[in-house]
């Protein structure tokens, strides 16, 4: 499967990702509907419920460069921590690791940071007990056989995090492809960083899903890359 679409429809989110809470938003909404005429007071305040759910699972529509290679943001959030690390989970190969942090106001789509194909996915409670088991996300490849990992570290908490791309189907930068509903749990991108990828934001920074450029492929030209200041 071919993951590309980087904007949904309205309410596309919930439908989606939603599960129980899609058929309770649409309880609400139409309970408040009919109810709305005989008993206002009860009826908004069904219909506010209803409205609060949808804003939950929404999905801001972004622009997505379209450049060289590169890895945008996955969630909307702040920047937490950049940092070179040992191995990319379920690859062991040395990377560098972006973390990204949303507090609950953040939207919890989650779009594809990097353009390549999944090679596996792993779940919580999955592995053979060793450290790196305690991650649950997609491994990929990219054109070039670098590896990146997307992901939640489960060993403090539960996972909290959708990811829909399954083992084999093919997955561009930016293409909206799950949904966080952690809150304040934070995200992580693991780059190949031997003949791979740099940084291009630095700590504290805000970024948007699918939007903001967080790194690009060393010894790409900066002419190349439209990277997003502000």
């Amino acid at each position: 499967m071919l993951w590309t679409r980087t904007n949904v429809l309205p309410f596309g989110m919930l439908w989606r990702f939603g599960g129980i809470w899609r058929l309770l938003g649409f309880l609400l909404l139409a309970a408040g509907a009919v109810t709305i005429r005989s008993h206002s007071l009860l009826g908004g305040a069904l219909l506010a419920c209803a409205i609060i759910i949808s804003w939950y699972y929404r999905g801001p529509m972004r622009s997505v460069p379209q450049a060289a290679p590169i890895v945008v943001a996955p969630v909307d959030g702040v920047i937490y921590k950049i940092e070179e690390t040992e191995s990319i989970p379920f690859s062991g190969k040395a990377s560098m690791v972006v973390v990204i942090s949303s507090s609950l106001l953040d939207a919890g789509v989650i779009r594809a940071p990097f353009t390549g194909k999944v090679e596996r996915k792993t779940q919580e409670g999955q592995g053979s007990g060793r450290q790196e088991d305690g991650y649950s996300g997609i491994l990929c490849t990219d054109s070039r056989a670098s590896s990146l990992f997307l992901g939640q570290n489960t060993t403090q908490s539960r996972n909290r995090i959708i990811l829909a791309p399954d083992p084999g189907d093919l997955i561009e930068h930016g293409a909206v492809i799950g949904f966080n509903h952690s809150g304040k749990k934070n995200v992580e991108i693991f780059l190949q960083s031997e003949n791979g990828y740099k940084a291009a934001v630095e700590k504290g920074r805000r970024v948007k899903s699918g939007q903001t450029i967080i790194a690009v492929r060393k010894h790409t030209r900066a002419k190349n890359v439209a990277i997003e200041r502000g």
